[in-house]
């Protein structure tokens, strides 16, 4: 009989076969259209590039979405990007099927129902990136059970969205030019009151699914936060991609086909189910703050480089015009020459800023921590070896000019490693499981003589702790193995 586990992954798999093929019917739909303009509202985006974009990130959510489910057994979040990917291969085939008709390139069974569904089906997967995916995110569980309340107005504002936008009178979403077959005048009143309500649900859901990660954020430990900042950086490219997509269309022909706002709406979309892979399967998981750092770095470099080579040019070609009459070419030389001179001690600068920030020391001990956990109970663990390395480590990250490290014996505590003499014990952290302690890492005074910080003595105790718990069998070993010799 097989598992549960093997069953999860065949329907994973299964989704990810039927997203496919659907995807291959909205290609053929689409090549049957080619150039003819849409009679849609919001520009649907002509070319396999526009079109393209969405396939390519539609696979790339259901492909995260079942390999976490095959590598996971209670995986939601998995099976959220699963379904959301399903939903937009049927909402572009919906789209494709009805427009294809509507163009008279084709006679299609029930085309106005197909548009009528492209019209509200966009809702669903749309909205549950931003407020409902983030309410499970890393673990597939709530942060806890008092945030279902948190799920339940987004999914009440999801549904009631959906139905508002089903039953609206008029011209459809999506087709304006199709009158709603499902609806007539006497539910305008109705439709508008519920797409009213849905906006404020969905609104007050996208803040609280962003709120949770924040919560989750301040009470994680060090993967977990890893794991969170990857998302929370994908999900503010995604969310910027939004709102500059809502802001451009804002100015354009509602008929206009934008094809490159479509493009990199789509991409930065794409980059939430990456990161999420990322993260969860934690491969590379902890180049996320060289990541945060050198998008800090450069997107301030480039904002600053475009404002001062605007405002030096206005400048010099105000002076130039006040002084000759004439517009010359020598301001925009002079301004490349300022922008060079800032560039570099500029940059040299927001480097220091983003390694204070995102590059702190010590996250160095998290990540060795991490090491420990990931080789504890698979391999065997030499306490000495393990003991000096968890004192190089602590010695680099935090600056510290001398320490030591025991460990607890028959014998009583002996020092297992030492570097430097320490003249006053200015840190002394347990090496210890949640039942035992094995031992102690003392430090002395920094070099430079300053105090250690909060962050770093957590950082240092979480350290500590994996090591305690990495010795506790060769400890218990060695333990059993006196007691036969007595």
């Amino acid at each position: 009989m097989p598992s549960s586990r093997n069953l999860s992954t065949a329907a994973a798999w299964f989704v990810w076969v039927l997203t496919f093929t659907v995807m291959l019917l909205t290609v053929l739909s689409v090549q049957a259209v080619g150039d003819r303009p849409l009679p849609s509202a919001y520009g649907l985006g002509h070319g396999f590039l526009a079109v393209g974009s969405r396939l390519v990130v539609t696979l790339i959510f259901v492909t995260i979405g079942a390999l976490l489910i095959q590598r996971r057994l209670d995986s939601v979040v998995g099976w959220l990007l699963v379904v959301i990917g399903l939903d937009w291969a049927i909402q572009d085939y919906a789209v494709w099927y009805a427009a294809a008709d509507l163009v008279g390139v084709s006679q299609h069974p029930g085309a106005t129902l197909a548009a009528w569904f492209a019209s509200w089906n966009w809702l669903p997967g749309q909205v549950g990136i931003a407020a409902v995916l983030p309410l499970f995110f890393p673990d597939g569980r709530l942060p806890s059970r008092r945030w279902r309340w948190a799920l339940g107005v987004s999914m009440a504002g999801i549904l009631l969205g959906t139905v508002g936008l089903a039953i609206q009178p008029g011209g459809l979403f999506l087709f304006p030019g199709i009158a709603n077959p499902f609806s007539g005048p006497e539910l305008k009143f109705l439709a508008a009151a519920i797409v009213d309500l849905s906006f404020a649900s969905i609104g007050a859901g996208v803040l609280l699914a962003a709120a949770s990660v924040f919560v989750r954020y301040r009470t994680s430990a060090y993967r977990e936060r890893q794991q969170l900042k990857w998302f929370a950086y994908a999900a503010t490219l995604a969310a910027a991609a939004v709102v500059a997509t809502i802001v451009l269309r804002a100015d354009l022909d509602p008929s206009a086909d934008a094809q490159l706002i479509v493009i990199a709406y789509w991409l930065a979309l794409g980059a939430l189910p990456v990161a999420i892979g990322i993260a969860v399967l934690r491969h590379r998981l902890y180049d996320i703050d060289v990541l945060i750092s050198r998008t800090f770095v450069y997107g301030s470099l480039l904002a600053l480089a475009a404002g001062v080579y605007s405002a030096s040019i206005r400048l010099f070609q105000y002076f130039f015009v006040l002084a000759t009459g004439n517009k010359s070419d020598f301001a925009f030389v002079i301004s490349t020459l300022i922008l060079g001179t800032v560039f570099l001690p500029a940059r040299k600068r927001l480097e220091q800023v983003a390694d204070r920030w995102f590059n702190r020391r010590e996250r160095k001990l998290d990540l060795f921590a991490e090491q420990v956990e990931l080789v504890a109970g698979i391999s065997v663990i030499d306490p000495a070896a393990l003991a000096r390395r968890l004192l190089k480590e602590t010695l680099n990250a935090l600056g510290s000019s001398a320490g030591e490290v025991r460990l607890r014996s028959s014998g009583g505590d002996t020092i297992v490693a030492a570097q430097g003499k320490i003249a006053s014990v200015e840190l002394k952290v347990p090496i210890a499981t949640p039942i035992a302690e094995l031992g102690t890492i003392a430090l002395g005074a920094r070099a430079t003589g300053a105090a250690y910080t909060s962050a770093e003595i957590a950082s240092l105790t979480h350290a500590a702790h994996a090591v305690g718990v990495a010795l506790a069998p060769a400890v218990d070993e060695e333990a059993g193995a006196a007691i036969l010799l007595r």
